[in-house]
């Protein structure tokens, strides 16, 4: 039996999309502590208390962003994604292909 392409994506996609969004940026924007925690630690320092509560809060929303990110490869594969537009050219048909499977293996 063939599987029909869903009309548009659920809103439990929706929502993991934008979460994974939200929790990205959090990351850019939070990354100063991690980034002194890894420098500290490379130079054979002590880590600040405040730099260790920010790495730690970095691996758990990194970890976050792990496992909505499996629930959304998940999805994808059992529900699949709507079809792109029938009258779109073939060159952007496989940039758009090209950058889901870029963005799923990252």
């Amino acid at each position: 039996m063939e599987r029909v392409a869903p009309k548009g994506y659920s809103s439990v996609q929706i929502g993991l999309h934008w979460a994974i969004a939200a929790l990205i940026l959090l990351q850019f924007l939070a990354s100063g502590g991690m980034e002194n925690a890894w420098d500290a630690f490379e130079d054979g320092d002590n880590v600040d208390g405040e730099d260790l509560r920010f790495a730690y809060f970095h691996i758990g929303v990194g970890l976050s962003i792990f496992v909505l990110a499996l629930w959304r490869v998940w999805l994808r594969l059992t529900r699949g994604a709507p079809a792109l537009p029938e009258n779109e050219p073939r060159i952007l048909k496989f940039a758009a292909h090209a950058t889901h499977v870029l963005i799923y293996a990252l």
